[in-house]
């Protein structure tokens, strides 16, 4: 199991809009981060004081290694820069997210981060097997344990902050059905059931009973599979021959291997539409996913605009690598010893 599987790489399903608006986000914290060529050994940022660590770069690297290349070939300087660049970009927007929660009083809970392990162990067997999986990958426990609460805090700001923003009227998806109209074409399809037997009684046995009232067959001689099927996607050696049925009939079973196989046509379904109703969840969940990606940017946007981050210059300018504009960066020098507060606004 690698930890893409884990609560971290999680994140990646859970909170999408993290990867959608990624080269947004990097452009947006080079216009409000002051860039710092001095910062205290290990610390590659500070987020409304907040200090992010070289360590904690790393950490998260080690949990995406096949980004890194993988397959046990050298991955290039380009995509050694792209991703510290990227991991930086992430860090900060977890600090975000974190502080924004504490603000409104949601911060994940030492109870429910506990939870959350323990729950991930399981998938590893053990605590022990966890603790073997970090320490072969070189993957620091505790630096872990902040990634886990980092994806635990994003899945809490977009189910409890965005979510309830993010409403879809029903007016809302009847316009998107009717606009989008050529997208709920469904093509020519059957409904059938494959069936697979021991025996050649077994197997013609099973397909009738699909269509009596009873509907038994013994399991052990025969299983069954229904599915809806494109008319292209119909085994070869079947098409003709269920062109000549009538729903509510089988096949005669064929011998395959040591096996007998049969096909049973429950429905024919000619070119139409998917009715509103079935596309109805579909179209709702597009365009909630669209009202979130909008409401994470404009929040992005109002909470840069008050933020104070500042970035290692060096690692900054591995942000620039998403065609992030150079122009729109304002660097500026400080001692090691003296780190002024800067106000940070978003262009």
């Amino acid at each position: 199991m690698s930890m893409q599987t884990g609560a971290v790489g999680a994140a990646r399903e859970h909170f999408r809009l993290r990867i959608l608006l990624l080269p947004l986000v990097c452009f947006l914290l080079l216009t409000a981060a002051c860039l710092e060529q001095r910062l205290p050994e290990g610390i590659v940022a500070t987020v409304n004081g907040e200090r992010i660590t070289l360590r904690s770069v790393h950490a998260l690297l080690d949990t995406r290694l096949p980004a890194l290349g993988g397959g046990g070939s050298m991955p290039s300087l380009d995509n050694l820069r792209r991703v510290y660049g990227d991991a930086l970009c992430n860090l900060i927007l977890y600090t975000l997210v974190r502080q924004e929660l504490a603000r409104l009083n949601l911060s994940i809970s030492a109870e429910t981060l506990e939870e959350s392990i323990v729950v991930i162990q399981n998938d590893y067997g053990s605590k022990a097997g966890l603790q073997q999986y970090l320490s072969e990958h070189a993957i620091d426990p505790e630096e872990w344990r902040a990634l886990v609460c980092n994806h635990l805090s994003l899945v809490r700001f977009k189910e409890e902050v965005l979510l309830p923003q993010c409403t879809v009227s029903l007016e809302e998806v009847h316009h998107y059905y009717a606009e989008h109209a050529v997208d709920f074409q469904l093509p020519a399809a059957v409904h059938v059931c494959l069936v697979h037997g021991n025996t050649q009684a077994g197997s013609d046995a099973a397909c009738t009973a699909l269509f009596s009232d009873s509907k038994k067959f013994v399991q052990q001689d025969a299983t069954v599979q229904c599915q809806l099927l494109k008319q292209e996607d119909v085994p070869r050696e079947w098409r003709s021959a269920l062109k000549g049925i009538p729903p509510g009939k089988c096949l005669p079973s064929r011998q395959v291997g040591n096996a007998w196989h049969a096909i049973a046509l429950l429905e024919r379904r000619a070119v139409g539409s998917m009715p509103i109703a079935e596309a109805f969840p579909l179209i709702e969940v597009k365009l909630q996913e669209h009202k979130i990606t909008e409401a994470f940017a404009r929040w992005l946007e109002q909470v840069l605009a008050n933020a104070h981050i500042r970035v290692d210059e060096e690692l900054a300018s591995e942000l620039r690598v998403a065609d992030v504009p150079a122009t729109s960066v304002q660097s500026e020098s400080s001692d090691r010893d003296s780190m002024p507060s800067v106000s940070a606004k978003a262009s």
